[in-house]
């Protein structure tokens, strides 16, 4: 039976009777399944070791339409980890039974959802949309058009897309393009989904390399290592609705080393590129309103040796250089401790020329002062950072600068409330140049 075709239609597996029934039958954590397929191709050279009970070989299994609802009750106890005996696993079965070179999924939709059945029937997962699914056995390789992953139940939640995707264990590689991490809500919606501040992020990556990925520990979960990751023009982007008021207490934002030290699972990143990026952050002080906002353009980082492995040595040299505000060129240098207990590090970095009137995209709208004229010659800093203090220098030289005070409603610096407030600053506060101050040293 060389060069068989096996052809089914309508395959479902689903239990008998509705999903509270099927966990009342089941004492510990079990999860449910229900399958779809309308059509199923498989192709080999032999089939006939299926019937005979034997091991089947086959060239090529197709599916057009996959239909895969996972649901889990989280109210029942897990199940006794058996894995120290000599039980065979379902897919160390599968194995042994069927040989097969690869499998192709034109259209797939997978959801995984948890519900506690004891306190009411309301559930949380994601579901997963795949187009072109394609892996072979022979080279240990899979691949998608397209995948789109979206976080269940919907309302304020993000979604994760990609276009083309490729990942070869055997060569160790993984190529991502066209991918972003965006909420399904705009804006407006998105804040106005909570009565308190809230941070909007976004996140577009037109593509995404990394190269000798160790995918035996990922798969295992033991380890995260890889000896190179570069990231293509990435855009990333921070909304703060500043407008609200903040939950209390402030919850805290875990630090770097906070994050690595929690990883129980060993990562080890030889160096980390991100190229030709933008980060745009704003601040939003009314609804549907203009956000004051500071940009970054051209933005290249460099993260060395990232591990939380301490016998490696823990610290992490970051590199960045970037065009602040449309002017000045903006470089950084940074050793960061990553699995220190205190948030501690070493920041030196440098800001040149830049035009200080480029900055009122955020003063005028967060601060309500306009910066009228003034340029920026050089800033550089300098400082050591030990249990979240700093301790350095700032060193900023500049030239006729030149601050008006604003109306908050109109934005203007007219009124003679605002004029006196501007004479003082500029007068009393602030010199209108620094350069013989710095420059006679």
């Amino acid at each position: 039976m060389r060069d068989a075709l096996i052809f089914a239609e309508n395959i479902e597996v689903t239990p008998l009777g509705n999903d509270m029934e099927f966990f009342q039958h089941h004492e510990v954590r079990t999860t449910r399944y229900r399958l779809t397929l309308p059509q199923l191709f498989i192709q080999g050279n032999t089939i006939l070791g299926l019937l005979q009970g034997k091991k089947c070989e086959a060239d090529y299994i197709r599916m057009p339409n996959l239909t895969l609802d996972m649901l889990v009750d989280s109210s029942k106890r897990r199940q006794e980890d058996t894995s120290s005996k000599n039980s065979p696993s379902l897919l160390t079965s599968l194995q042994s039974q069927i040989q097969l070179d690869s499998i192709g999924i034109d259209n797939a939709r997978i959801r995984y959802m948890v519900m506690n059945t004891q306190i009411d029937s309301n559930s949380s997962g994601y579901a997963i949309h795949t187009k072109g699914l394609r892996a072979s056995m022979r080279d240990t390789s899979i691949r998608t058009s397209s995948i789109e992953v979206q976080l269940l139940p919907k309302n304020d939640a993000s979604t994760f897309r990609c276009g083309e995707f490729r990942a070869s264990i055997r060569d160790s590689s993984l190529l991502i393009r066209d991918a972003s991490y965006l909420p399904d809500l705009d804006v407006d919606e998105y804040f106005k989904a909570d009565n308190y501040r809230r941070t909007r992020l976004t996140l577009q990556v037109p593509q995404l390399r990394a190269k000798g990925i160790s995918y035996l520990g990922l798969i295992k979960g033991e380890s995260y290592k890889a000896r190179v990751i570069e990231i293509q023009k990435p855009v990333f982007g921070i909304q703060v609705s500043v407008f609200k008021q903040n939950k209390r207490p402030i919850p805290k934002s875990l630090m770097p080393n906070e994050i690595m030290r929690d990883i129980t699972s060993v990562i080890r990143i030889d160096s980390v590129h991100a190229i030709d990026a933008m980060m745009l952050y704003e601040e939003h002080y009314k609804p549907s309103s203009k956000p004051a906002y500071i940009s970054f353009h051209h933005v290249n980082v460099a993260i060395n040796s990232l591990t939380n492995y301490r016998h490696d040595g823990d610290t992490a040299d970051v590199h960045f250089t970037a065009e602040f505000m449309d002017g000045g060129s903006m470089n950084m240098n940074m050793k960061l401790p990553v699995t220190s207990p205190k948030f501690t590090a070493i920041v030196s970095g440098t800001l040149g020329k830049t035009k200080l009137p480029n900055l009122n995209t955020f003063l005028e709208i967060a601060e309500n002062v306009r910066i009228k004229s003034g340029v920026c010659q050089s800033a550089s800093v300098s400082m050591k950072i030990t249990d979240g203090k700093a301790l350095g220098s700032i060193r900023i030289l500049y030239k006729d600068f030149n601050l008006a005070f604003l109306d908050k409603k109109s934005k203007s610096s007219k009124g003679i409330f605002n004029i006196l407030k501007s004479f003082l600053a500029n007068t009393f506060t602030f010199k209108s140049s620094n350069e013989k101050t710095v420059m006679g040293l």
